[in-house]
Formats: C-alpha cells, sequence, structure tokens
C-alpha cells in the first residue's frame, strides 16, 4: 500500500499555528489603532484642531516597528489558518476516497 501524505495531523497543526499567530496579533493591532485614535482625538481636542482623519492615522501608526512586525504575524496567522482549513478538507476528502478505493 501506498504511504499517503498525513493532510489531517499536517491541517490541524497549521491550523492551530495560525490561531496562536492571527489572534494575538489581531488583538494588538486593534489596540494600537483604537489607543492612537484615542491619543489623536486628545490632542486634536487640546489643539482646536479637526477630527483626525484615517490618513493622519496612518500615517503616526506606519511609523511604528512594533505595528509592521505585528501586521506581518497577522498576515502570516491568517495563511496559517487557511492552509490548515484547506489541508484539513483534503485529509477529510482523502480519508473518504480511502473508504472507496479513490486515491488523490
Amino acid at each position: 500500500m501506498k504511504k499517503r501524505f498525513p493532510f489531517l495531523p499536517v491541517g490541524l497543526s497549521c491550523f492551530g499555528a495560525g490561531v496562536v499567530f492571527f489572534l494575538p496579533s489581531l488583538i494588538m493591532v486593534l489596540r494600537m489603532y483604537f489607543y492612537d485614535t484615542q491619543a489623536l482625538e486628545q490632542a486634536s481636542i487640546i489643539g482646536g484642531a479637526d477630527a483626525p482623519t484615517a490618513r493622519l492615522l496612518f500615517s503616526v501608526l506606519s511609523r511604528s516597528p512594533v505595528f509592521w512586525t505585528t501586521m506581518a504575524g497577522c498576515i502570516l496567522g491568517l495563511l496559517l489558518l487557511l492552509t490548515g482549513i484547506c489541508m484539513i478538507f483534503v485529509g477529510i476528502l482523502d480519508r473518504l476516497g480511502q473508504n472507496n478505493n479513490i486515491q488523490l
């Protein structure tokens, strides 16, 4: 019998790693976004300027290496999540195909 690639265990591992990368990174990005939004709103109230725009907020955030590192972790986690979901799906199809003698 031909040795098969272990889709389900590898898919579950990818999915777990994706969750570990994606969720904390997403929480950090959202915290930075809302914290900086509040800081800009307070500065605009004190300075008497208009409400902060998304462009101004992005210009502030884009100078932060922590923001870009966290965004990279978020993107990596999302890719791992999607890869894990696809591999789990292929693994389920592979297991169903073994019962019917269909090979991928």
